[in-house]
């Protein structure tokens, strides 16, 4: 149903406004908030798009079926989609004016160091206590905390910053809502929201040119000439003839002598 309720939006959107190019999940939303006639912050929007875990109330919608459509048709369609979300999941709490407000970084650590200080300021080490006691696997020592306070914004661990950002609120004494909706704006802030799945890009067919294979041509058989087979002299013959001949000429120049 929400993957329903999406695409509808989006239809409805491309119909208002007709020129629009390629259109994402990651950029609906903001185009939405952006018509003129819908009052409604980016965070509540994506829950309106997309009510995958909470619903938004059917007023969220209703205003922004108004701004896109006068089909009674379509309203129909939505409220009866919306009732059936309802009784599955749980409401959706817009986030309270000063979350709302965080548009970067800077904004964003602001806010938390504002809670650390409500209503009297928290000392790093009882911070980094009270994370422990609340989930010691997600939580950073004092020495890592106190580093972590005073940097441009939270380190990437999402576990851990949950876990900072509960311990915050209940120190400020706000709901647990609030922590759901920093949270969801630490995340946004730094691109950790969900992507749609990339597409496999398609293989285009290499045709390679190659040469026709042809079966090598047989060799002729080639028959050698066979040189004649000539006897040899026994060496051991060649040598007791060659010892004979010295020693008779051995004998003849003792004779002479």
């Amino acid at each position: 149903m929400a993957t329903a309720i999406y695409h509808r939006f989006e239809a409805l959107y491309r119909e208002r406004y007709p020129d629009t190019g390629s259109v994402t999940e990651e950029n609906l939303a903001a185009l939405m908030v952006g018509v003129p006639e819908i009052d409604l912050d980016i965070d509540t929007m994506k829950v309106v798009l997309r009510p995958e875990s909470r619903v938004a109330a059917w007023s969220r919608y209703a205003s922004t079926l108004r701004a896109l459509t006068d089909d009674d048709d379509t309203v129909i369609w939505f409220k009866d989609i919306h009732g059936q979300l309802a009784e599955l999941l749980p409401a959706w709490t817009p986030p309270p004016r000063d979350i709302a407000a965080i548009t970067d970084d800077a904004e964003f650590m602001a806010t938390i160091r504002r809670l650390r200080d409500t209503p009297r300021r928290i000392a790093v080490a009882e911070l980094a206590r009270r994370m422990s006691d609340r989930n010691r696997k997600n939580s950073w020592a004092r020495t890592q905390l106190g580093e972590n306070l005073e940097k441009e914004t939270l380190p990437d661990k999402p576990d851990h910053v949950r876990n900072l950002l509960e311990t915050l609120c209940d120190h400020a004494g706000r709901p647990p809502a609030d922590a759901d909706h920093l949270y969801d704006t630490w995340r946004r802030l730094r691109g950790l929201e969900r992507k749609p799945p990339l597409q496999p890009h398609e293989q285009r067919e290499v045709v390679t040119a190659s040469m026709p294979v042809v079966d090598p041509q047989p060799e002729p058989d080639i028959t050698l000439p066979v040189a004649p087979i000539v006897p040899r002299w026994p060496l051991a013959r060649t040598l007791l003839i060659l010892g004979l001949v010295a020693f008779a000429i051995i004998i003849v120049i003792i004779a002479v002598m």
